[in-house]
């Protein structure tokens, strides 16, 4: 941490806005509340996409809270899921009727890629079901193809469209969030 604190007061100055892309532990956070305990006032923001965020980095960052008795705190936000919500439904399913439901809630609401043609694929992918020629794991691979990895978390742009069903709390909060 004494490193990560070095580079902190070396790149920074009091009041400025750290940005951990990578958050994992939460390291940097806990530098910069050290930093703060005796009056500073930088402030992080943390990215994590993976689902240890809970249990490890915002727990260290509560300790470092606690430890250094500061007055202090934190907001920790999921990001909605789009795509990544359908990718986990075809992960999560155990047989060839549960991924032909899947794809029709696909069809009817995921963003696919710029190439790809609904017809043509309902076309291939009847035939393939019936021809029994394509295993659980391929269909389930070429289903996670064909959306667009850009799109796996809603934009903040669409919190008001109707068809994600966002939350008027979780409007406020994003909103507040952006300054909007």
């Amino acid at each position: 941490m004494e490193l990560i604190k070095d580079f902190i007061t070396l790149t920074t100055t009091d009041g400025d806005i750290i940005l951990d892309y990578h958050a994992g532990s939460g390291t940097t956070a806990h530098a910069v509340l050290d930093l703060n305990k005796n009056g500073g006032s930088r402030k992080f923001i943390l990215i994590e996409q993976m689902d240890y965020i809970e249990d490890i980095t915002v727990q260290r960052i509560i300790k470092a809270m606690k430890k250094y008795d500061l007055n202090e705190s934190f907001v920790c936000f999921e990001l909605k899921k789009y795509n990544q919500y359908f990718i986990d439904k075809i992960l999560q399913a155990q047989t060839m009727g549960d991924l032909d439901t899947v794809y029709n809630d696909m069809a009817k609401n995921a963003f696919f890629k710029f190439w790809f043609d609904k017809d043509d694929f309902q076309k291939q992918y009847k035939k393939d079901a019936d021809d029994k020629q394509i295993s659980l794991d391929d269909r389930k691979k070429i289903l996670i193809e064909v959306l667009d990895e850009n799109q796996l978390y809603l934009n903040y742009a669409d919190i008001d469209d109707t068809r994600f069903n966002v939350s008027d709390d979780d409007k406020a909060l994003s909103k507040a969030f952006y300054g909007a």
